[in-house]
């Protein structure tokens, strides 16, 4: 394989990585209320009382916000709603936060509608991103999209290359395509890249949503949020009834549903994802290259979980990994996809407090057959970090929290150069940081540098 080439199929990880770093962006753009905008305490738990009963939340575990809760009453009249309360001094109050109140609810709705929009773009522009690396790396060859585009002189003048010139096409090609619906899109991307996604049921399965998803993003452009007929016309009913879309009302975009459809999205760019490396792993010559490159792959896979998308990650480590073990089952690189996706499996258990996930049997033979592989060297340094590994799946959190602080305290008197680097900041760590009490041992000990 040429320099050229293998230089263009190195390019996929920075693309999956950008990819999440940017959706990590979009998910941390909060949409709360801004709680610091009240001017004491009981306007505080006044707010939360308003948007409490607004949300017709009737469980209310702090009695101060109860309190309020149960002295105000919310009135809909003429399409439009506002408090009041037969207590004087709440009514006062109310009157007050009225203003703080209105502009929480247009900040949140701004709020809510950036994310959504932008998640629509980041994940078409990533498939086309995507394409386009897969394109490159085949040289364009067989491709029936490209035999039918046409070209106007103007542009032709516009390129110094042939190459130039037919990513320029199935820019053109794609980007044209998104007006035909994102389902036939979809579709389409999927015959051109990735052919065996045709026969994927969770891939066609997942579509309507997604399509769905478009209808909602193309209601916040073009219509303000507002449920108009066009919208019932592009959406099943079923999922039009999931949504309860209700024609001239606003539609519904809080944040359980951003975490539905972004779950959605990165599953769909995730096959499409496993599709191209498995492509190109046909393509790279040397058994060491391959396993580097799942190793480039995996780094940037790790992402997902700082987004706390655990079951995603899970699902691309356990489909590395068949493609790793089929190169050298005993690797390093194996190990650690195996590692990975337990990982996985156990943060996305501790997340749901649920045991989807547990596969005792599995971990004991990862750890088993580690020990003994060539890559493994029995030092002080490695024997703790495979037992933090082991640890991480096998013990409770609170257990394994007890014992990692202990472990690595216990280092650090003889080796202080552990805590440097990025290692304490792995996300095997996020199953002991309730209530930041990780994030508080590693300041503890660079504090005492």
């Amino acid at each position: 394989m040429s320099d050229e080439k293998m230089k263009l199929i190195n390019e996929l990880p920075e693309i999956y990585k950008e990819f999440i770093s940017e959706l990590s962006a979009i998910s941390n753009v909060k949409t709360e209320f801004p709680y610091q905008l009240s001017a004491h305490k009981q306007s505080k738990y006044l707010l939360k009382a308003m948007l409490l009963k607004q949300s017709e939340q009737t469980e209310i575990k702090d009695s101060k916000v109860k309190r309020y809760y149960d002295q105000i009453e919310l009135i809909r009249e003429d399409g439009k709603l506002y408090f009041q309360s037969d207590d004087p001094k709440v009514g006062s109050l109310l009157s007050k936060q009225s203003s703080v109140y209105e502009y929480y609810k247009l900040s949140k709705r701004v709020k809510e509608s950036f994310k959504l929009t932008s998640l629509a773009s980041l994940f078409e522009s990533t498939l086309i991103n995507l394409t386009i690396n897969y394109m490159k790396v085949c040289d364009f060859q067989n491709n029936d999209y490209l035999k039918k585009s046409e070209i106007s002189l103007e542009e032709l003048d516009k390129y110094s290359s042939i190459q130039e010139l037919k990513e320029y096409q199935i820019m053109k090609y794609l980007n044209g395509l998104t007006y035909k619906g994102i389902d036939k899109w979809l579709l389409t991307l999927s015959k051109m890249i990735c052919p065996k996604l045709k026969n994927n049921t969770d891939f066609k399965n997942t579509i309507p949503d997604v399509s769905e998803f478009f209808q909602t993003r193309n209601l916040l452009v073009h219509n303000g949020g507002i449920v108009n007929n066009l919208y019932f016309k592009n959406v099943p009913v079923d999922i039009a009834e999931r949504r309860n879309a209700i024609k001239d009302k606003r539609i519904n975009i809080d944040e359980t549903y951003f975490q539905v459809v972004l779950e959605k999205c990165v599953f769909i760019v995730n096959l499409f994802l496993i599709s191209i490396v498995s492509q190109f792993m046909n393509a790279i010559e040397s058994t060491k290259e391959k396993l580097d490159y799942l190793s480039d792959i995996q780094e940037s896979c790790l992402k997902l979980y700082d987004n706390k998308l655990y079951r995603q990650g899970a699902f691309l480590f356990k489909s590395f990994r068949k493609m790793s073990i089929k190169e050298d089952k005993d690797s390093l690189t194996t190990f650690l996809l195996e590692y990975n996706y337990l990982l996985g499996g156990k943060l996305e258990d501790t997340l749901n407090e649920t045991n989807e996930f547990s596969n005792e049997e599995k971990i004991d033979k990862l750890f088993f057959y580690a020990k003994k592989n060539t890559w493994w060297h029995n030092d002080e340094m490695n024997t703790l970090l495979l037992k933090i590994a082991e640890m991480s799946l096998t013990k409770s959190p609170d257990d394994f929290f007890e014992q990692v602080t202990k472990d690595i305290n216990d280092l650090l008197i003889t080796n202080k150069t552990f805590v440097y680097g990025g290692m304490l900041s792995q996300p095997v760590f996020m199953l002991v940081n309730q209530n930041g009490r990780w994030e508080k041992f590693v300041d503890s000990l660079y504090e005492d540098m």
